[in-house]
């Protein structure tokens, strides 16, 4: 698909001349501009919420090690003998901090309760916190409805924001399609403003659109590519509708945990370049499983020292528009990889929840919550890149517009 679409851009886009009311359009251009900003931010805010949600899968792993460690050192520190009233309000104390410094707002005598006896209070609290694990599993579940809902929302913005864009470009088209053949101009520079940040080459110098798009559309193209590999091997593992039976979650445990320590996130920092001036960086977490609190981020990689371009001929103009119009369709690609992701989510979320293993399981409970977290959090890692890369690309194509627009207005 590369291949097409860069040999469209480099294809010369001619454009009929006809009469149009050039203040009309003015104001249409200018209304048309602020609907695709709108809805370029909307899309930037569902980064936000799956960025939010990552968080909370990893502090649920998070408190459940923690929980779980400490009631059992608790349970082991005090044996037979059962706790004490002073030994159980420590305890108490302690889990009610853990919960609060990880923002889990739910009573500590969820899993201490009340200290009554101290003959049966070790086998209560383990109760409980059996139950309080099961109640994060249910939590993960709920953090990966709202992310395979993200993956869902951000095709329909992502679809309105590439519309906007490319219907700021069809009203620009036309206004650079009215002006006369032989139009002059005795501007050599125009000011193109915060465009400038998103237009820039390696040496900070402002590029015509006719070049920067096709360097855009590659740049993003290989993101494309190089991160649904990253992913390749944990999203495409194949799950079972539940985990009912010690052989089912045994199996599947190890080999989820296996997935997170090859994973993309496990391995050193890396950067993905997502435009020409923007670059995507993950850090990789610590611990045993590292993929827990890995983060995400895109930086800007090089900064404009002026928002000043070079003033486009008549024929840049024409061939700018078509360039910045055809570099839309690369998005046309995303739609393969969000319905694959969405079906990931979707399936992960449904698992998390049916974990049912038989009394007396011989399984290791606790290693199988991780490696559902795990999953988990690969999938929000994923998502978190889809969604946070595509409102760069747009705002450079946008950008490229509003370089042709402002040189337009210049021709009398």
């Amino acid at each position: 698909m590369t291949v097409s679409i860069l040999t469209q851009l480099a294809q010369s886009v001619s454009a009929n001349q006809f009469p149009i009311d050039l203040q009309s359009l003015e104001s249409a251009i200018t209304e048309t501009s602020g609907v695709a900003d709108v809805h370029i931010e909307q899309l930037s805010q569902l980064g936000v919420e799956v960025e939010g949600e990552s968080d909370k899968i990893s502090d649920a792993n998070c408190v459940s090690d923690n929980l779980t460690d400490l009631v059992d050192k608790s349970i082991a520190i005090y044996g037979d003998g059962g706790f004490d009233n002073k030994g159980a309000e420590i305890l108490r104390l302690s889990v009610g901090s853990l919960f609060v410094s990880h923002g889990i707002y739910i009573p500590a005598t969820l899993v201490v309760p009340a200290f009554e006896s101290n003959v049966t209070y070790s086998t209560e609290v383990a109760e409980k916190k059996a139950g309080i694990i099961s109640r994060i599993l249910t939590w993960l579940h709920e953090a990966m409805k709202t992310i395979a809902s993200a993956f869902v929302k951000f095709w329909e913005s992502l679809v309105d924001s590439s519309k906007s864009v490319g219907d700021y470009a069809d009203k620009v088209k036309a206004k650079v399609a009215a002006i006369k053949a032989g139009s002059r101009t005795d501007v050599t520079e125009v000011n193109i403003g915060n465009a400038s940040s998103y237009l820039v080459d390696k040496h900070s110098k402002i590029e015509p659109p006719s070049r920067h798009v096709v360097q855009t559309v590659a740049i993003f193209e290989d993101f494309v590519i190089e991160w649904r590999t990253g992913w390749k091997q944990m999203i495409e593992v194949q799950l079972p509708s539940s985990i009912t039976t010690d052989e089912n979650a045994e199996v599947l445990s190890k080999r989820i945990v296996q997935l997170a320590k090859d994973s993309l996130a496990v391995k050193a920092k890396i950067k993905m370049d997502i435009t020409p001036n923007h670059y995507l960086e993950m850090i990789p977490g610590t611990g045993a499983t590292p993929l827990m609190s890995t983060k995400i981020k895109i930086n800007q990689s090089i900064v404009a020292n002026t928002t000043k371009a070079n003033m486009l001929s008549l024929s840049e103009l024409k061939i700018s528009i078509g360039v910045c119009h055809d570099g839309l369709k690369v998005l046309e690609q995303l739609k393969h990889e969000m319905e694959a992701f969405t079906g990931i989510t979707g399936k992960v979320g449904k698992l998390t929840k049916s974990v049912t293993l038989p009394e007396g399981s011989k399984t290791d409970v606790a290693e199988t919550r991780v490696a559902l977290s795990s999953l988990n959090k690969a999938c929000s890692l994923a998502a978190w890149g889809w969604i946070n890369s595509a409102p760069y690309f747009l705002k450079t194509i946008k950008a490229s517009i509003r370089y042709v627009d402002v040189c337009a207005g210049h021709y009398r």
